[in-house]
């Protein structure tokens, strides 16, 4: 079939079945070959980082097998690599005119899909030649300037480039570093030791390999997709936090690797046939952000924990909400229930007190007021009579029980104390009792303010669901592990979770207001 032929099955059906064939054999590389596929459609630069031995050289050859008519160029950088095995050897025949000339077909130059291994181990002459292909796809041969028809470079390290050498310009430029680290699981392991050698070709049908007509188009297409709402949100909390954290971090994200980061998004989009980009596609972020191996597992946990803690952003505004409702619960008890237990007490001197008589000497009786204040401590204090003079043979505690011990001095023996009944103050209104004669205006206020906060969380759970609903149809992504969109889903019912919970609360706020 030629390589223009229609194809009737869906774009994203297409990349399943690429992904599917290009995994063939591959144990635990999935992940790594979409995320590898994508940045490919894209022709976005690759940086796969793992120690050796963990097929990294095989995913690129196979990649490079999805696209039609390629010219893959291969090599394995070393200290002492010259720019004749990567650029190609200088032409004699030219050389004898003058004209210093290489001879590129075969070469880097030529290539459109190339795999360079080891890469920072380079010599900074090659690496900085590489800089300019990357940056204006263009070679300086001799006199001339040609252009370079590289669409995609895979390169791969066991290390990121060291610092102060240089190479940030060119690590930048690799948008997706993708972690390609040895086979985890035992049955996994098994499964390798058991296999024959792996081939670096598959049987891709030929309607599913890609063409570059059809990456262009792509391409084109793709710049229609629109970053949604949750997309705008969580990339400005993600910039701000790594911006703040720079330091701790060790992290720098350019506006240009934002700008790649934001076509790699719809682009996954767009492959999974939709409008707009959701929340399984900023899960890519963990292959975008990170730099250095000490940053890599904390920059993926703050992508991570950012998306799980704003997974939706609601047409009203949630801490708002939660504000509203404090404020509206804090008034109810204000104006309508007592806010602490109210005593009866008497007024003196512009402080409460309380009364009280106690009988002492066996028969004589003495009244006196306890201040109020003491009521929560333990401190011990003497009351005053009726005049407001300190009794200092009485001695009063509460010891913050509530209830007053009260001791009398022994008039026998002067330096003893006697106890006599306690005191217990008499509450009228308990803490949590309704307020009587409350004016009916001020309870239809309180009442309608609380239907209102129910009616506007009855909508914001309404709004979820129809939210859910349309994930759970277009969450289907074949450039997220499918353990990550679990983690997606249950972020959602939990936030369900936490909406019916606020529910509760704003009808119980309602019960108080009646």
């Amino acid at each position: 079939m030629e390589e223009n032929q229609k194809v009737t099955i869906s774009k994203k059906e297409r990349i399943k079945n690429l992904i599917s064939s290009l995994a063939e054999n591959l144990q635990e590389r999935e992940d790594i070959i979409s995320v590898a596929l994508l940045g490919s459609l894209i022709e976005e630069s690759i940086f796969f980082y793992g120690p050796p031995g963990t097929g990294k050289s095989l995913i690129a050859r196979r990649i490079s097998t999805a696209f039609h008519n390629q010219k893959y160029f291969e090599y394995l950088m070393q200290k002492f690599s010259t720019p004749d095995e990567i650029f190609g050897q200088v032409s004699i025949s030219e050389l004898k005119k003058d004209n210093y000339k290489r001879l590129t077909e075969g070469f880097l130059p030529t290539a459109t899909f190339a795999f360079l291994d080891e890469i920072w181990k380079s010599s900074p002459a090659i690496l900085n030649t590489l800089l300019t292909i990357l940056n204006e796809r263009t070679f300086k041969n001799g006199n001339s300037i040609e252009n370079c028809p590289l669409r995609v470079i895979i390169s791969a390290s066991n290390e990121v480039p060291p610092k102060n050498q240089g190479l940030e310009a060119l690590y930048d430029r690799f948008l997706l570093r993708v972690p390609v680290f040895p086979i985890k699981d035992k049955n996994n392991f098994e499964i390798l030791l058991e296999s024959n050698n792996v081939k670096t070709k598959t049987n891709i049908k030929n309607e599913y390999k890609i063409s570059p007509n059809e990456v262009e188009k792509w391409k084109n297409e793709i710049n229609n997709i629109k970053l949604s709402k949750e997309t705008f949100n969580i990339i400005h909390i993600l910039r701000t936090l790594l911006f703040e954290k720079a330091e701790e971090l060790d992290i720098y994200v350019s506006d240009r690797r934002w700008k790649k980061v934001a076509f790699l998004l719809k682009a996954s989009a767009f492959f999974c046939e939709r409008k707009e980009t959701n929340l399984s596609d900023l899960l890519l972020l963990k292959y975008c952000l990170w730099s250095t191996n000490e940053n890599r597992e904390k920059i993926n946990t703050l992508i991570e924990n950012t998306i799980k803690e704003n997974s939706y952003v609601f047409k009203i505004n949630l801490s708002e909400f939660d504000r509203e409702k404090e404020k509206i619960e804090k008034e109810i008890n204000k104006e309508l229930y007592y806010t602490e237990n109210i005593y009866d007490t008497t007024i003196r001197d512009g402080n409460e007190y309380f009364k009280t008589c106690c009988i002492y000497d066996g028969y004589n009786r003495i009244t006196f007021l306890i201040d109020k204040k003491y009521i929560k401590t333990n401190k011990e204090f003497s009351p005053v009579d009726t005049n407001g003079n300190i009794l200092d043979d009485i001695k009063c505690n509460f010891k913050g029980t509530g209830s007053c011990e009260i001791k009398i001095k022994d008039t026998t023996y002067s330096h003893r104390y006697y106890s006599v009944d306690p005191f217990s103050p008499k509450i009228l209104y308990h803490k949590g009792d309704k307020k009587i004669d409350i004016n009916e205006r001020l309870i239809n206020s309180l009442n309608e303010s609380a239907v209102k906060l129910i009616k506007d969380i009855e909508d914001m759970l309404k709004e979820l669901d129809s939210y859910k609903d349309k994930l759970k149809h277009e969450v289907d992504n074949p450039f997220v592990p499918k353990e990550d969109i679990k983690i997606l889903l249950n972020n959602i019912n939990n936030l369900t979770d936490d909406l019916i919970v606020r529910k509760f609360d704003c009808e119980k706020i309602k019960d108080l207001a009646k």
